[in-house]
């Protein structure tokens, strides 16, 4: 059932990413007289986790918490195998359907990091109906994500599951993100960047998912995952989840009662992704008004480095973008459709690499001289994680449903 609901107050005065997505400072062995930004980030523990125990899956459908060994399962082996000998691979889109500021700062009481001149751009109207931007949501847990199948969201570990506490603090009691009444819930809308308010006239279009005033519609999740190195180590270089959900979302595109379903982004991984490909982002920034507002940023020259299981970046971010996904901007066609009149460049969206996971600073002495590495993160989908994301999905879709991985395992 398909349930429309308006921002209401306790959705809206929920907090931004409540395990806040702060520096995460570390002194080099060699030096300890260097100076450190304090901490407080999911990424402590960076690099804390093994490959093997990073590669194996914890799931959670709201009741039972089970594991899955990607090394443990011989289809998995296999699939890995081949996806290895690639030099890159991604999920099935959708079939087809009609209708620089070098420090980590504090705006308020959410933390940002911006390199140069805020790039972010608030996404248009027009802009929120098509593309990759219809396919971006948000969590009730003050998280962003984006829809990878029909009934899955692709997003941050840490936005399903608490490891830290808000001084960044190793929790004594870690567990899965849930409200009062163990729920959580995903918000879907094709006008992201529409005004909010009561819809007025009496247009064809009046009432539905695309007559310019936000609809935000909620459906409820009723399993998550993550990785276990994420899990048992708070280590940011897994913090990659994944949400089921209830239904699958629906919007109206006309003025007929026909329900759409929601068009997904595709995911994958590419063995050479080049620093000078234009890169994207998507989420909800907590340090920008209005906060419910979609932005986004392309730019290219902004990779720093690109590591097995981190990109580090130069693009935009703040506490409620965790969980956005990264991808490049890529010669048409690509499965996920053009950025509209966001950016002119006419190159369309590729498949989402990964997600926001952290802001990083690095404060260190060095002959005489400060010196400060700084990155926003994203955790990296490699050829792992994507077998590995795709078995579970496999493992989710219900019998007539479209399975992007379909092909993958």
């Amino acid at each position: 059932m398909l349930v429309a609901l308006a921002l209401t107050a306790a959705f809206a005065a929920q907090n931004l990413d409540t395990e806040p997505l702060l520096a995460y400072c570390k002194k080099p062995w060699w030096n300890p007289i260097s100076s450190c930004v304090p901490s407080n980030d999911v990424a402590r523990n960076v690099g804390s986790a093994s490959e093997r125990s990073a590669a194996d899956i914890v799931s959670f459908d709201l009741n039972r918490t089970t594991t899955q060994s990607v090394y443990r399962n011989t289809t998995l082996i296999a699939a890995l195998r081949a996806v290895l000998k690639q030099p890159g691979s991604a999920t099935r889109p959708p079939p087809k359907e009609e209708g620089r500021r070098l420090e980590i700062e504090s705006v308020g009481s959410v933390s940002r990091q911006l390199f140069g001149p805020d790039s972010r751009r608030p996404v248009g109207c027009s802009d929120s109906e098509a593309g990759p931007f219809q396919m971006m949501v948000r969590l009730s847990t003050g998280c962003s994500g984006v829809m990878v199948g029909s009934r899955h969201v692709l997003t941050a570990g840490h936005c399903v599951y608490s490891w830290y506490d808000a001084a960044g603090n190793e929790l004594k009691n870690k567990g899965w993100k849930m409200d009062a009444n163990r729920k959580v819930f995903v918000g879907y809308s094709r006008e992201w960047g529409c005004p909010t308010g009561a819809p007025s006239g009496t247009g064809t279009l009046w009432g539905s998912d695309v007559d310019g005033v936000q609809t935000v519609r909620w459906v409820e999740a009723i399993s998550m995952m993550t990785y276990t190195g994420f899990v048992e180590s708070g280590d940011a270089e897994y913090d990659i989840a994944l949400i089921e959900v209830k239904n699958r979302p629906e919007t109206r595109r006309s003025a007929s009662a026909a329900l759409t379903g929601l068009p997904w982004m595709t995911f994958g991984f590419y063995s050479n992704p080049s620093y000078r490909w234009t890169w994207c982002t998507a989420g909800w920034p907590g340090d920008l008004s209005p906060p419910l507002q979609l932005h986004a940023e392309c730019s290219r020259d902004k990779v720093q480095d690109i590591e097995g299981k981190l990109f580090e970046m130069e693009l935009d971010g703040a506490q409620g973008q965790s969980g956005s996904p990264l991808w490049p901007a890529l010669s048409p066609p690509q499965s996920n459709g053009g950025h509209g009149a966001m950016f002119s460049d006419k190159l369309e969206a590729g498949p989402a690499q990964g997600v926001f996971a952290l802001l990083y600073q690095e404060v260190f002495w060095f002959f005489g001289w400060w010196v400060i590495n700084e990155s926003n993160d994203f955790a990296r989908i490699d050829a792992n994680r994507f077998v590995s994301l795709c078995a579970w999905i496999s493992d989710h879709v219900r019998a007539g449903e479209f399975n992007p991985c379909a092909g993958v395992l």
